[in-house]
């Protein structure tokens, strides 16, 4: 579930029970600057990390040793 807190961020609960404040990863930028615009005017803090297409962001969901992040990321594309 994801839930918006007082303090303009997002936090997402997983299903042990543990919330985890999560970026948002944007890939294509047909619709990036409406992300960003709506961001701004809810103020909302959490990051958003910007990507050209699928490959790059999958290199950046992989670590160095090529396993996937465990930090929540919420990705938005089209």
């Amino acid at each position: 579930m994801i839930t918006r807190y007082a303090k303009n961020t997002y936090v997402i609960e997983l299903n042990d029970g543990r919330k985890e404040n999560n970026s948002f990863l944007i890939v294509d930028d047909v619709d990036r600057e409406a992300v960003r615009r709506s961001f701004a005017k809810e103020n909302t803090t959490n990051p958003l990390i910007e990507a050209e297409n699928g490959l790059e962001a999958i290199n950046f969901l992989k670590t160095k040793e090529g396993e996937y992040l465990k930090k929540t990321i919420i990705v938005l594309l089209d």
